[in-house]
C-alpha cells in the first residue's frame, strides 16, 4: 500500500504512567522494536510550514520513506520503500528518488526539491491489537530528550479519542493532548540550537 489515512489519538505519559501501562499489558523488553526515524525538510522548512513531514524509518533492516500530510480525517501517509544507497543519497545530497512521495511533493510545489537532514528520533515501540484498532506504546529519544507516549489508531476520529480516553481513565491516568513526534522533534532541535 502506498497511501493510507492514519487516524490516531495519542497522549504523553510520565515514565511512571508508561510503566503502569507496560505492566498492565505484561509487556517485556522483547516486545519493543527499535525504529529509527530520520527527518528531512528544505532549508526554508517548506514542509513544516505546510504541516507536512518527510521521514525515513529504519525498522527491521528495512527503509521506508513516508510523507505525512494533513487530511480531514487524520493524516494522509504516502509510503515508498528505499534501499540504503537511496537513503544515503537523500541524507548526503538532499535528493529524493522517483516515486509516489516525489509525485505528492510536486503537488505542493513545482520547485526543485532539495532536502536537508534534520536528525534522528529513536522509538522503542510495542504494538497490540485492541478494540478494533492498534495500541502503540512508545518510548522516544531525540535531541537529548526521552519521552513516553501511548497512541491508539482507530477506524474514526471519535473511535480513537474515546478508546484512548476510556483506557487511560480505567487505570487512573488523565489523557494529555500532545503534539506529534515530528513537532516535538522540531521544537527540541530548535531549542537546542538556541542554547
Amino acid at each position: 500500500m502506498t497511501e493510507e489515512i492514519e487516524i490516531e489519538e495519542k497522549s504523553l505519559l510520565s515514565k511512571d504512567g508508561f510503566e503502569i501501562l507496560v505492566e498492565k499489558w505484561q509487556l517485556s523488553n522483547k516486545d519493543f522494536i527499535l525504529q529509527e526515524n530520520h527527518y528531512f525538510d528544505t532549508s526554508g522548512m517548506i514542509l513544516k510550514n505546510h504541516h507536512t513531514a518527510l521521514r525515513v524509518r529504519l525498522k527491521n533492516d528495512t527503509y521506508q520513506l513516508t510523507l505525512k500530510q494533513p487530511h480531514p480525517d487524520g493524516l494522509l501517509e504516502t509510503h515508498q520503500p528505499l534501499n540504503l544507497p537511496q537513503f544515503n543519497e537523500l541524507k548526503k545530497e538532499g535528493k529524493l528518488p522517483q516515486g509516489k512521495v516525489l509525485e505528492q511533493l510536486n503537488k505542493l510545489s513545482t520547485d526543485t526539491w532539495h532536502f536537508h537532514y534534520l536528525g534522528m528520533l529513536k522509538t522503542y515501540r510495542a504494538e497490540l491489537s485492541y478494540n478494533q484498532g492498534l495500541l502503540c506504546f512508545d518510548k522516544s529519544i531525540y535531541a537529548g530528550v526521552e519521552d513516553y507516549e501511548i497512541e491508539f489508531e482507530g477506524y474514526s476520529r471519535e473511535h480513537a479519542i474515546h478508546t484512548l480516553e476510556n483506557l487511560l481513565h480505567s487505570i487512573g491516568l488523565k489523557p494529555l493532548k500532545t503534539k506529534n513526534k515530528i513537532q516535538r522533534f522540531y521544537e527540541q532541535v530548535q531549542k537546542s540550537k538556541t542554547l
